[in-house]
């Protein structure tokens, strides 16, 4: 599993009296511990972005906000700083962090110390490691203890299940900065051992967390066909594009790019985004111009085996000599179509 910097240490709670009573929030009881611990992601995207400048950047950043009766974070404020940037950055993402309302409708106040460092050299493309299946089995869990399944089978949830699954959403994993640059270090090299495009096939493999999304979106979906969004409508919008389109790292792979744009155009059908006339049409076409790639792809990978239609998973490579030159190819063709599909977020009006 890719290693994510900083570390996060101690959580205190202090009560606070802004209009009522003083009372502690135990976070072993309602999950406030959880919540942060879980939002490494955005942490981390923070800290990425204040480190370009100063790769260097380290220290301890002390936040202190409040929760309010139903969970929201409110009045976020730095009371020990690292970096200007870093200290706005966190600001904004922990006013959009949801919490566990408070027991009997009072207000708490979390201060909460962030300790920042550089992140590790890169090393060399190893095979996913226990903590990365751990990762992914975590997904599975989240996913399966919210779901309910109705009449027909599918898995639907009511409000307080999608405020959680959109939360797990926001914080499971994304790639590493690095990630891109690893792939093109291996594959600029003119010969390559079985050994080392084995180890590019098992970086490959860290996207298993794709796959997954796209099952709780379905579940999503089905739940604004058959009971709605409810004011969480908004929200799932928002989540949806930080998801698809707005990682500052996504999937460089044909499966990672598919599986964003089969998400959008079923959010198209259900209505939750409306794209019309052109945006509409755009939409489509990257969604049918990553189908016929996949299904090249998957012929040239599998050594001339069709796929099915809605195949997303890539197959086991018939020949591994002929890997570095399809994994070019197909890093090539979805570097360009991330391109477009960032150019069609820029013209449709979320």
């Amino acid at each position: 599993m890719m290693r994510f910097w900083p570390v996060l240490l101690l959580l205190l709670l202090v009560g606070c009296g802004s209009r009522q009573k003083d009372t502690k929030l135990p976070p072993e009881k309602e999950g406030v511990h959880g919540v942060i611990s879980r939002r490494v992601g955005d942490v981390v995207d923070c800290y990425q972005a204040a480190s370009k400048k100063n790769p260097e950047l380290a220290g301890k950043l002390v936040l202190e906000w409040e929760i309010n009766p139903i969970g929201d974070a409110l009045n976020p404020k730095v009371i020990q700083s690292v970096n200007r940037e870093l200290d706005d950055c966190m600001i904004k993402k922990v006013s959009r962090w949801a919490f566990p309302p408070p027991p009997d409708g009072k207000v708490v106040r979390v201060r909460y110390p962030f300790v920042f460092a550089p992140p590790p050299k890169p090393e060399d493309v190893k095979a996913p490691s226990p903590e990365h299946v751990k990762v992914c089995e975590g997904l599975e869990r989240s996913y399966a203890e919210l779901c309910v399944r109705d009449e027909s089978g599918q898995c639907a949830f009511n409000e307080t299940q999608l405020k959680q699954i959109l939360g797990v959403l926001q914080t499971s994993p994304r790639l590493p900065s690095g990630y891109v640059a690893d792939l093109n270090r291996w594959l600029k090299k003119k010969k390559m051992t079985e050994a080392e495009i084995k180890g590019v096939l098992a970086k490959l493999g860290d996207d298993c967390w794709s796959l997954i999304h796209l099952r709780i979106w379905d579940s999503i979906f089905h739940t604004m066909r058959t009971v709605g969004l409810g004011a969480r409508t908004a929200e799932t919008k928002r989540v949806l594009r930080e998801r698809t389109v707005g990682l500052p790292m996504p999937n460089p792979t044909l499966l990672g790019i598919s599986v964003d744009l089969a998400i959008l155009n079923k959010a198209a059908e259900v209505g939750l985004i409306q794209p019309k006339g052109q945006a509409k049409k755009d939409l489509v076409f990257l969604k049918n111009r990553a189908k016929n790639l996949r299904m090249a792809l998957y012929k040239d990978w599998s050594g001339g085996k069709k796929p099915e239609a809605d195949e997303f998973a890539p197959p086991e490579p018939a020949n591994l000599s002929k890997v570095p030159d399809l994994l070019r190819k197909e890093l090539k063709m979805v570097k360009t179509m991330r391109g477009q599909l960032r150019e069609w977020d820029r013209k449709f009006k979320w």
